[in-house]
């Protein structure tokens, strides 16, 4: 995860699958359908008991419902069960409601799949957002004390070097706290299968002959993504900063890592 102090952390459901059918993404195929809400409470009671101190709830989608949503977070804020929790959203719906509620039962950070800072890009994709609503989810986050990380997937069908240089050249200036850049994946089950496109990159490693840039041309935007989002000096001040003050030596030592290899390619 792209982000410090949640290393160690217990794993819950409120919902499986998700409602949503992006093209490239294949969870949206299983299907949708919500956890009672008292077994989400027994099992954030039996994570605290068990010595847990944060939660990443696994949810494609954590706010998908908004009125399963808003009785879940406050059952653990009247049960007195609150500990910080991230987890994957979405940028509709997300009101300043739901952003409250979420933040009064512990939510210190959510995750959202941006994809790409070119909207007609995103739009070929599947993906039923646009900017003014990713921007407007961050705004919302930012005003309740939620950080964000920005999924970013380089590969997609139609991607150019104009493409990526759009979404490359935009995510400082974006508002995002994190961002993870990914390469499109052929994974079985994905929607794009169906209409016979093929993406660049298999899960399994080595890569599919596709139109577009190459394994390798990938491989140097990403690279050229984390490095202009992360290589500033006063990124880096923060990034440290973060890892002392949740003590994660073993996400420390991750970032050097990645430093490292940012530098190098």
């Amino acid at each position: 995860l792209p982000y410090p102090g949640f290393t160690h952390f217990a794993s819950i459901l409120t919902g499986y699958g998700c409602p949503y059918h992006c093209l490239y993404c294949h969870v949206g195929e299983l299907g949708y359908r919500l956890r009672p809400v008292d077994s989400i409470l027994a099992e954030v009671r039996v994570a605290r008991e068990a010595g847990a101190k944060q939660i990443y709830f696994r949810d494609a989608t954590i706010n998908a419902r908004r009125r399963h949503l808003l009785e879940w977070t406050g059952d653990i804020v009247r049960a007195g069960l609150q500990m910080p929790w991230a987890a994957f959203a979405t940028a509709a719906p997300l009101d300043h409601e739901m952003a409250a509620a979420m933040r009064a039962s512990g939510c210190a950070h959510l995750q959202i799949g941006v994809e790409t800072l070119d909207e007609a890009l995103r739009t070929e994709n599947g993906k039923p957002f646009d900017d003014a609503a990713h921007g407007g989810f961050v705004e919302v986050c930012h005003a309740h004390d939620i950080e964000v990380t920005a999924h970013i997937v380089l590969g997609l069908p139609g991607e150019t070097e104009e493409t990526m240089s759009v979404t490359v050249d935009g995510l400082v200036d974006a508002g995002f706290d994190y961002v993870a850049v990914n390469l499109a994946e052929d994974r079985p089950g994905i929607p794009w299968r169906k209409q016979d496109v093929t993406l660049a990159v298999r899960p399994a490693g080595g890569t599919n002959a596709v139109d577009g840039p190459s394994l390798a041309e990938l491989q140097a935007w990403q690279a050229r993504a984390y490095r202009r989002f992360y290589l500033r000096p006063r990124r880096l001040a923060h990034e440290a900063m973060r890892r002392v003050v949740t003590r994660d030596v073993g996400d420390a030592l991750g970032l050097m890592k990645d430093v490292a290899r940012w530098w190098s390619t």
